[in-house]
């Protein structure tokens, strides 16, 4: 029943319907805690402009990813929240905490979307950084 949700909030999302997915993912949630459905819900607060939800729910994504030794999910999800703490609140230094976490995390592992994602982050970090970006 939660993999129905998350699929039904999943498409939710591709076609705008954010509070729609949120209910849904919400529901999922419910039934059963899973990274992938924190990951999910996230996007949906983010649509919705719910910052702190943004924040704890990628929090909970990433230590379910890493309570379940998933760690281009925990990358990926570190890699957004770092994004997040750059975007959202300014705050480099803890920007760059999450950034180095996402890329410890990729070490040893096998070419992944996950390695280019952080890679690309990281620049964009680095020209906000130096105010070469805009």
């Amino acid at each position: 029943m939660e993999n129905d949700l998350l699929t039904r909030g999943r498409n939710a999302l591709s076609t705008g319907a954010w509070e729609k997915a949120r209910a849904l993912l919400e529901d999922a949630v419910k039934k059963e805690e899973s990274a992938e459905v924190y990951e999910e819900l996230a996007w949906a607060c983010w649509w919705l402009n719910d910052l702190p939800g943004v924040f704890e729910k990628r929090l909970k994504a990433y230590h379910l990813f890493l309570k379940n030794n998933n760690k281009l999910g925990a990358s990926r999800t570190a890699g957004w929240t770092g994004l997040d703490y750059l975007e959202i609140k300014g705050e480099f230094a803890v920007a760059n905490g999450w950034l180095r976490r996402a890329e410890h995390l990729l070490n040893g592992i096998p070419d992944s979307w996950e390695q280019s994602f952080i890679k690309i982050l990281r620049a964009k970090w680095v020209t906000s950084l130096t105010g070469t970006g805009n």
